[in-house]
C-alpha cells in the first residue's frame, strides 16, 4: 500500500505563523518497517494523549461542519472526489470490520480528503500512536496536518487545537525520531519544524497582547517575548541542523532584539544585535542583518 503525504512544512502554511506558502509533498513509498515501541507502552501513550481531546473542544466531532476555505476550493474537491469515485476499478478494498493499519489508514484519509478534518485528526492520532508499521510516521504526518487545519480552518477556528498540536508532536518526536532518522530524515525535520514554529507562535501571541494591551503592562510582555526570542534561537539554531531545516534563525534574533528595545532592556537588545551580526553563525548577511547595522547600537537611558 502506497501512502500519499500532505504535510506542509511549519504551521505557517495555515496561518498559524509567519512561514511561506503550502505545498504537497510528492507520493512517498514507505522505506522497510522500523521497530517500534511496545503495543503497551504504545497504548498507554495514547491514554495520556487522549485525555487532551475532549476537554478542550478541539477535536469535538459536530455537525454542520463549516471551513473558512474558498467554496470555488470546495467545489474543485467535490468534483475531483467525485471524478477519482467515478474511476475506481475496485471496490472499496477495506470493509469497516478490517481493522488492520492500512485500512484504518485508508479511512482516516478518506475523511482528510472529504475536508472532515475532525474525524481524519481521530484517525490519524490513533493509528500514530498505536502502528508498529511503515504507516506509523505517515499517520502522524496527517494527524498534525488535520490539527493544524481545525485550528486555522475550522468555524470558528478550534485554537485548542495548536496546543495538542504541541504536545502530539513532542510525542511522534521521541516515538519515532529516536534514535533520530528511524522514521526518515525529511519526516524527522518535519516535526522539528513544527516543533519550533509552535513555540515561535506562543513569542508571537506574548508581542500580540503587549501591542494591543495597557502601556503598563506592556513592557513586562515584550521583556517576556524577548527572552523566548533569545532561548529559541539558543535551542534551535546554534546546531548544525538549523540551516537544513529552514528556521530562519536570523528573524528570530531581530525580533527578539526589537522585543528588549520595546520593553526598555537596552543591554540585552544590544547582546542580542551582536549575536545577529557576529559571523560565527553565518547570519550577518542576511538582509534583517544588514538593516539592523545600519542603525546606531542602543545606549542606555
Amino acid at each position: 500500500m502506497r501512502f500519499a503525504i500532505w504535510l506542509s512544512v511549519g504551521l505557517g502554511v495555515c496561518g498559524c505563523g509567519p512561514s511561506g506558502p503550502a505545498t504537497n509533498a510528492a507520493e512517498v513509498v514507505p522505506s522497510a518497517p522500523q521497530q517500534q515501541p511496545s503495543a503497551s507502552a504504545a497504548i498507554t501513550a495514547a491514554a495520556q494523549l487522549e485525555s487532551q481531546v475532549n476537554s478542550d473542544g478541539c477535536l469535538v466531532v459536530a455537525e454542520p461542519y463549516q471551513l473558512d476555505f474558498p467554496k470555488e476550493k470546495l467545489e474543485r474537491n467535490r468534483k475531483r472526489r467525485e471524478a477519482e469515485e467515478a474511476e475506481r476499478i475496485r471496490p472499496n478494498p477495506c470493509p469497516e470490520e478490517d481493522r488492520s493499519e492500512e485500512c484504518r489508514f485508508f479511512r482516516a484519509r478518506v475523511h482528510f480528503e472529504a475536508d472532515r478534518f475532525d474525524l481524519a485528526a481521530k484517525g490519524f492520532r490513533e493509528l500514530a500512536l498505536e502502528a508498529n508499521s511503515e504507516v506509523g510516521p505517515y499517520a502522524a504526518q496527517l494527524a498534525l496536518e488535520s490539527l493544524n487545519l481545525l485550528a486555522t480552518r475550522a468555524v470558528p477556528p478550534r485554537t485548542a487545537c495548536v496546543e495538542l498540536l504541541a504536545k502530539d508532536n513532542d510525542a511522534y518526536l521521541a516515538r519515532y525520531c529516536k534514535p533520530v532518522g528511524s522514521a526518515g530524515e525529511e519526516t524527522c525535520d518535519a516535526f522539528a519544524r513544527i516543533r519550533v514554529d509552535v513555540r515561535r507562535l506562543a513569542v508571537e501571541k506574548l508581542v500580540r497582547a503587549a501591542d494591543e494591551g495597557p502601556p503598563n503592562k506592556g513592557a513586562a510582555l515584550y521583556g517576556q517575548a524577548g527572552d523566548g526570542y533569545r532561548a529559541l534561537f539558543k535551542d534551535a539554531c546554534e546546531g548544525p541542523a538549523s540551516k537544513r531545516l529552514g528556521l530562519r534563525c536570523e528573524e528570530l534574533l531581530y525580533n527578539g532584539y526589537r522585543a528588549y528595545r520595546s520593553a526598555g532592556r537596552v543591554e540585552d537588545a544590544n547582546e542580542v544585535r551582536a549575536t545577529l551580526l557576529n559571523p560565527r553563525y553565518g547570519l550577518e548577511r542576511t538582509e534583517l542583518a544588514k538593516k539592523l547595522a545600519k542603525e546606531p547600537q542602543l545606549t542606555p537611558p
